[in-house]
């Protein structure tokens, strides 16, 4: 038998013979997890797409950088609204551009 009964948690060996099993569907409980998760990536994404202009030595006005702020914060309080994980309101990420 060997680890052939552990693939996928499909197969198990019954009285001398193989028997391939259903994988059982997701719960409501689990599905609404992965939506959260799913989001919860999302939301990480962004924030990970603004890092840069946190940087000391990057280029942007005091006005922009404080708007960069409140929107990662718009972010980061995705999980707290409403509805969240079926409804999200996305905030918009602020245009920014570098001073020279």
């Amino acid at each position: 038998m060997g680890g052939l009964g552990l693939i996928a948690g499909l197969l198990r060996y019954v009285d001398g013979w193989w028997e391939l099993t259903k994988i059982p569907e997701p719960t409501a409980e689990e599905i609404q997890a992965q939506i959260a998760r799913d989001a919860r990536s999302k939301r990480d994404y962004l924030i990970s797409q603004t890092d840069y202009l946190l940087q000391p030595d990057y280029p942007i006005s005091a006005e922009q950088l404080e708007e960069v702020k409140a929107y990662r914060q718009a972010l980061r309080d995705v999980p707290e609204q409403d509805g969240f994980p079926e409804t999200i309101v996305w905030p918009e990420m602020p245009t920014v551009t570098a001073l020279k």
